[in-house]
């Protein structure tokens, strides 16, 4: 989701999406600025320079390029201005780590519900429902057959279900027409960052500063 479409999501939605989509953004910058000085400056850093200031992106954006004592506007736009996925596997690799997908065993559909009546909420850039073209304001009104009226009858019903199945679904869109479709139902993944066994000695020191806040390196 784009932070254009923020605003078409449920309350409980638009608030998870603004705190990862925040979180994700620190944490590139935060690594840009101590990869670049050789972990000497950071986040905090940052925090630092435009306290008691009316945060604008500009300023972040100013900030964050003079710490890292290079032009981060790429970097900012891809983050923190973009719509498009953030370079996590790039900028990863500047802390020695690297970016893996573990399946959970669980369904994606890629789209999300209110939480009473089955009304489709968010559509994921990737999943089975923007595949099958579903857009927010959706309602999911039969699966297999089956009439459903409220969220938590489609959750029942996917529990019956595992990844790799079809699912018969009919949809009344929001200007009133109904049409239906097959969703192959997709499993969740978990993507986690790990340390790389390629990952230089002063990357592997700025990831262990990183996350352990102190002065621990690793030696050769």
């Amino acid at each position: 989701v784009s932070p254009a479409q923020a605003g078409a999501l449920a309350d409980d939605d638009a608030t998870r999406y603004v705190r990862d989509a925040g979180l994700l953004a620190c944490f590139l910058m935060d690594i840009q600025i101590r990869s670049a000085t050789g972990n000497s400056s950071g986040l905090g850093d940052l925090l630092a320079a435009t306290r008691g200031h009316q945060v604008t992106n500009t300023l972040l954006l100013r900030e964050a390029s003079r710490l890292a004592r290079t032009d981060l506007t790429d970097l900012f736009q891809a983050a923190v201005l973009g719509t498009g996925p953030a370079p996590l596997p790039a900028q990863a690799s500047l802390a020695g780590l690297e970016m893996t997908e573990t399946g959970t065993g669980e369904l994606f559909l890629g789209m999300t519900l209110a939480a009473d009546e089955p009304i489709i909420t968010r559509v994921f850039k990737t999943g089975p429902a923007r595949a099958r073209g579903l857009k927010v304001g959706d309602r999911i009104v039969e699966l297999n057959g089956q009439r459903v009226v409220t969220t938590a009858q489609v959750d029942q019903t996917l529990a019956n279900h595992v990844p790799g199945d079809a699912l018969a679904v009919k949809v009344k869109s929001a200007d009133g027409q109904s049409y239906e479709t097959v969703l192959d139902l997709w499993e969740r993944v978990s993507p986690t960052l790990r340390r790389s066994r390629k990952a230089s000695l002063a990357a592997m020191n700025a990831w262990s500063n990183l996350v352990r806040g102190e002065a621990t390196t690793f030696a050769n």
